[in-house]
């Protein structure tokens, strides 16, 4: 039997790392055949994550790191649809309403939002603390430009517009406009590879759903 010790030296910490998340949300990715809200959601961590790990290359953050900073940081939201997914159901239907945010309505019928969720289950698995802050959504501080926090942050934000969105309508897909939001420094050097990522992305997408949920 090969020993963990073994283990992280043969596949190396962060590879490892991977492997231990991708077998702990395999539950999860089960629900997801049968629950659409499920599979909304983790379509938008996927896309996330994907999105993440391009940026880590670009700003030089361990892109291993970034991809599970992508592929967590709505983790609280995963369990609450896995959990309870007739409540998560009449928070979608408050939003519809237009009775507050999705935060707020979380709260509403939870008594928690999503990042705390995710947070205190980031906690319980014992995630490093850049992971941690990442699923709980901590404020940005000028030192942290580029922290685990705001490539997760930017991600999300790539993702719902690459259309993995919840609930609802996408915001409109703008490779410009995504390129604006990045420090002037990145913008001409990152333009082309951003301009494909709604083929690139979705293609991702549809390549993980195919191996680990199946249609």
């Amino acid at each position: 039997m090969v020993s963990i010790q073994q283990a992280i030296s043969i596949l190396g910490l962060h590879r490892l790392q991977a492997i231990i998340l991708t077998l702990a949300l395999r539950d999860m990715l089960a629900m997801a055949r049968h629950e659409p809200m499920l599979r909304s959601c983790w379509r938008h961590n996927l896309g996330a994550a994907l999105v993440a790990e391009a940026v880590a290359g670009w700003v030089e953050v361990d892109r291993p790191d970034a991809d599970s900073a992508g592929l967590l940081h709505e983790l609280g939201r995963l369990a609450m649809i896995g959990g309870a997914p007739r409540q998560y159901g009449a928070v979608l239907e408050r939003v519809k309403r237009g009775e507050g945010t999705l935060d707020d309505a979380e709260r509403d019928v939870f008594g928690a939002h999503q990042s705390e969720v995710g947070e205190w289950l980031a906690e319980g698995w014992g995630l490093p603390s850049q992971l941690r802050e990442a699923v709980s959504g901590i404020p940005e501080t000028a030192e942290s430009a580029w922290s685990l926090v705001k490539i997760a942050r930017w991600s999300c934000s790539a993702s719902d517009r690459l259309g993995f969105v919840l609930s609802g309508p996408p915001p409109e897909w703008d490779a410009a406009a995504m390129v604006g939001s990045l420090p002037v420094c990145l913008r001409s050097a990152v333009q082309p590879e951003v301009s494909r990522w709604r083929e690139v992305v979705t293609a991702g997408v549809a390549a993980f759903e195919r191996d680990f949920i199946g249609r």
